[in-house]
């Protein structure tokens, strides 16, 4: 490539005032006014939050995209301005990848940083086909921007990652509670690394060593391999799910069969051992290591092909081991023995790190940042790891954000609603994305359905209104008093609507029409039942006495 011809620009921003983003424009801020359409819908292809900081809320939490040419590594520098020397400042690339925490402002009040984003196509959750990121995101929380430079950088090497739920981007809610958020330790990995190694994190939720390749992940990362990219792969939470990727049968053979592919493109793998769960469900409650023939397998097949290996397995266990089954559940996903919440996403990307210094792999430690100048994994407040002070990871809470346009894809003139097309229809208005992981809350709601991330995302930010354990019909068509109660819930939850009735799963349809007539929102039709044009303007009456309360 002509270096005089790469894509190279420079932002100074003197307030926030400055413009928001627009496609026309290709750059600025990305506030609740631009989101909308599916793309600013998936988490894989913006920042990864749940939603979008308000314009007057810039200086806490700010969300700058770039558009940029071409698929590829981007060198980016930012300068921070941050008058409380005591704050706490995080800094997220692309979708939800951390590449600075728990960093204090110098004497001038300013934090300066570099570091390489990798853009990437990539198959969303729930998705089949692949989509293109035109864009570079920068989020940051504790500081505002003051200047932002991106220069294309195809020689920077990168390091690709192959894996399931505990290793992919996860997306979280606004407000930002790192406790309460699923977190991949992939994520946190771009945090150890200087400007001189870009992360491109192509985990998915649910994926084995099989559907990895079969659902076309995998051609995304061998299409964008070059000689000098490094590919880590962890596997093995799914893969022992299914009677043909036993450890030392399919998925020994997979993983072997990734790594010969990988150094025929002039590429470097690493097999990392899967992660260890907290699982305390032995005879007389002791730890239970459901993977360890995995993490064997995965030994000898590094072994056998002279491949670097990470033990994150033995790691992780070690640290579950030490800390005991309470003691190391802050570190998850609250009722999670498997996803790790921001705190524990980073303490397994430390150890990844601890075990790629053990390595022979000379030329990707020196792209680590040196061990003094990173913060000690940190742990939730009251916890004997934590650090003193506020929590690095703490963000204010965001502004009520205006809803997007009804998305009618789901919703059939003359043709009955059913209660997951309509939680999907509300949850897309009013910008609740889904979540990359479904925990199998409803017996009758199964991870690999549409709209498992959806039920999922409902249930955590309680508008489902069906206790976990129960069924929650998902096919059953919804009734007016159903739909209204989800809404209900979402004025109540992002729109400050006061609360004057408990919606539980026993209330009675007359109570909710009279909290919907309380709110503006009452809908009716003859039979109780909804079709997809009269799901719609329940739908728009809601976004438009959502927007009255968000102005």
């Amino acid at each position: 490539m002509d270096q005089n011809k790469r894509f190279d620009r420079h932002f100074t921003l003197e307030s926030d005032t400055d413009s928001e983003y627009t496609p026309q424009s290709g750059s600025g801020f990305v506030t609740e006014h631009t989101a909308g359409g599916e793309l600013w819908r998936l988490p894989e292809i913006n920042n990864g939050f749940t939603a979008y900081p308000s314009a007057a809320g810039r200086g806490n939490l700010t969300y700058f995209r770039t558009d940029v040419p071409n698929a590829g590594n981007y060198t980016v520098k930012i300068s921070l301005s941050c008058p409380d020397p005591q704050a706490d400042v995080i800094v997220f690339s692309e979708r939800r990848r951390c590449v600075l925490c728990h960093a204090h402002p110098g004497p001038d009040g300013r934090i300066h940083l570099a570091f390489t984003a990798n853009v990437c196509p990539i198959i969303p959750r729930g998705k089949e086909t692949v989509y293109s990121d035109g864009a570079a995101d920068v989020t940051i929380a504790g500081a505002a921007l003051k200047e932002l430079s991106i220069r294309e950088a195809p020689e920077i090497p990168t390091v690709f990652i192959l894996g399931d739920s505990t290793v992919t981007d996860q997306p979280a809610d606004l407000p930002y509670d790192p406790a309460s958020c699923y977190c991949g330790w992939g994520q946190m990995l771009p945090a150890f690394f200087q400007e001189g190694a870009a992360v491109s994190n192509h985990a998915h939720s649910g994926l084995t060593t099989a559907s990895f390749r079969n659902e076309g992940h995998w051609d995304i990362v061998s299409g964008s391999l070059r000689p000098g990219d490094y590919v880590m792969m962890q596997f093995g939470h799914n893969d022992q799910k299914r009677k043909d990727l036993a450890a030392y049968g399919g998925y020994a053979k997979n993983l072997t069969r990734y790594i010969e592919e990988i150094r025929a493109k002039g590429a470097v793998p690493i097999l990392i051992t899967p992660v260890s769960r907290s699982l305390w469900n032995a005879p007389g409650g002791q730890f239970n290591d459901l993977l360890k023939d995995w993490a064997d397998a995965c030994r000898t097949v590094a072994e056998k092909t002279e491949t670097p290996l990470i033990d994150l397995h033995e790691q992780s266990m070690r640290f579950i081991l030490e800390h005991g089954q309470e003691g190391s559940k802050p570190f998850f996903h609250p009722d999670d023995y498997t996803h790790f919440n921001d705190f524990g996403g980073y303490l397994m990307a430390d150890f990844v790190v601890q075990g790629l210094r053990k390595t022979g792999l000379q030329d990707l430690r020196a792209c680590l940042r040196r061990e003094d100048e990173m913060p000690a994994p940190s742990a939730p407040q009251g916890q004997a790891e934590a650090p003193k002070g506020r929590n690095p990871f703490s963000a204010p809470k965001a502004p009520a954000q205006k809803p997007a346009g009804v998305d009618s894809c789901l919703l059939r003139a003359g043709v009955s609603v059913s209660r997951a097309e309509f939680l999907s229809a509300a949850c897309s208005t009013f910008l609740y994305l889904p979540k990359n992981v479904y925990n199998d809350v409803y017996p009758d709601v199964f991870g690999d359905e549409w709209y498992a991330g959806t039920v999922q995302g409902a249930y955590d930010s309680g508008l489902a209104g069906t206790p976990a354990g129960k069924n929650f019909r998902p096919a059953e068509p919804v009734s007016c008093a159903d739909a209204l109660a989800v809404l209900i819930r979402i004025l109540q939850d992002r729109y400050q609507a006061p609360k004057t009735e408990d919606l539980g799963p026993e209330t009675g349809e007359n109570k909710i029409h009279k909290e919907a007539g309380r709110l503006g929102i009452d809908f009716q039709t003859p039979d109780g039942k909804l079709d997809g044009a009269q799901a719609e303007a329940m739908l728009k009456k809601a976004a438009a006495a959502a927007s009255k309360r968000s102005c």
